[in-house]
C-alpha cells in the first residue's frame, strides 16, 4: 500500500502518470486561481503592508517546500542507486562464486556450478517477476541454505584447496549479505508521513499564491501555472524513483542475465 494509493500506480507507464501528475496541479491552480480572483481578492481591503507581508509569507512557504521536496528527491534518487549498486554487487558475487567453484575437484564442482546456474536461473524468471510487484520473495534464503550447505560439506584435502576453500566461503558471505541488501531495498520506500508533507505541501504552497498581485491577471495565472508544473513535476520524479524495482524506470535482472548468459552458459 502506497501513500497515493493502490500500488499499481507504479505499474502505470511515465507517459500516462506524468501528464496526470502535473494536468491535476495545473487545474487545481489554474481553477484555484480563477476562483479566487473572482469571488475572494475583490472583496480583500488593498493594503501595501499586508500585501508585502503576504508576499514574504509565500516566498518562505515556497522556499521551504522547495528545498525539502528536492532535498527528499536526491535522498530518493540515492536509494534508487544504491538498489541498482546492490543487484549489481550481488550478481558479481554470483558469478565470482561460480569461477571459484569450478576449481573445485569432481564431484563438488559439478553439484556446486548445476546449483548455482539454478540459483541464477530462479533470479531471473521466478523471482524478479515478483520483485518487481512488490514482493521480496525470500524463497531466495533457501536456495542460498542448499549451495551454503554443500559447500560446509566439503573437506580439503590439499592447502592448495584449503586456502581455495576459505576464499569460496568469504565470497559466499558476501554474496549471502548482498542478497539479504537486496531484499530489504525492495520494501523500500519514503514514509507516509513524507509523501503527505509532499502532496499537502505542494496544495499549501500553490494555493497561497492565489492571493498575489490581483492587478496582474494575466502575469499571475501565468506564474500560479507554472509553478504548480513545477511542482508536479518534482511529484512525479519523487513518485518515479521511490520504488527501485517498481515502474518504467525499475532495477531490472539484467546483470543476473549477463553473468548467466556469459558465464554459465559458456
Amino acid at each position: 500500500m502506497t501513500p497515493l494509493g493502490e500500488t499499481n500506480v507504479f505499474d502505470l507507464s511515465p507517459v500516462d502518470l506524468g501528464p496526470a501528475i502535473i494536468f491535476a496541479l495545473a487545474l487545481f491552480a489554474t481553477v484555484g486561481t480563477a476562483l479566487t480572483r473572482r469571488f475572494v481578492l475583490p472583496y480583500i481591503k488593498d493594503d501595501h503592508d499586508r500585501g508585502q507581508r503576504h508576499v514574504e509569507l509565500v516566498q518562505t512557504l515556497l522556499v521551504v517546500y522547495g528545498l525539502v521536496a528536492c532535498l527528499i528527491l536526491i535522498s530518493t534518487f540515492r536509494t534508487y542507486s544504491d538498489a541498482s549498486v546492490t543487484v549489481s554487487r550481488e550478481a558479481n558475487q554470483i558469478g565470482r562464486l561460480y569461477k571459484e567453484v569450478s576449481f573445485y575437484p569432481e564431484p563438488e564442482k559439478s553439484r556446486l556450478q548445476g546449483m548455482l546456474r539454478e540459483y541464477a536461473k530462479y533470479l531471473i524468471d521466478e523471482a524478479w517477476p515478483q520483485i518487481e510487484r512488490g514482493d521480496p520473495h525470500i524463497a531466495g534464503d533457501r536456495n542460498l541454505s542448499e549451495i551454503q550447505r554443500e559447500l560446509e560439506r566439503f573437506e580439503p584435502s590439499t592447502e592448495e584447496q584449503r586456502v581455495l576453500h576459505d576464499r569460496t566461503l568469504s565470497t559466499f558471505e558476501r554474496l549471502s549479505n548482498g542478497t539479504h541488501a537486496r531484499m530489504e531495498a525492495v520494501a523500500t520506500a519514503l514514509p507516509k508521513m513524507f509523501w503527505f508533507f509532499i502532496v499537502f505541501g505542494a496544495i499549501i504552497s500553490v494555493g497561497a499564491t492565489f492571493f498575489l498581485d490581483p492587478e496582474r491577471g494575466t502575469d499571475h495565472r501565468k506564474f500560479v501555472l507554472f509553478l504548480s508544473m513545477l511542482f508536479g513535476l518534482i511529484i512525479f520524479l519523487i513518485l518515479s524513483l521511490d520504488r527501485p524495482f517498481r515502474g518504467h524506470w525499475r532495477v531490472g535482472s539484467l546483470p543476473y542475465q549477463r553473468v548467466y548468459e556469459g558465464l554459465m552458459n559458456q
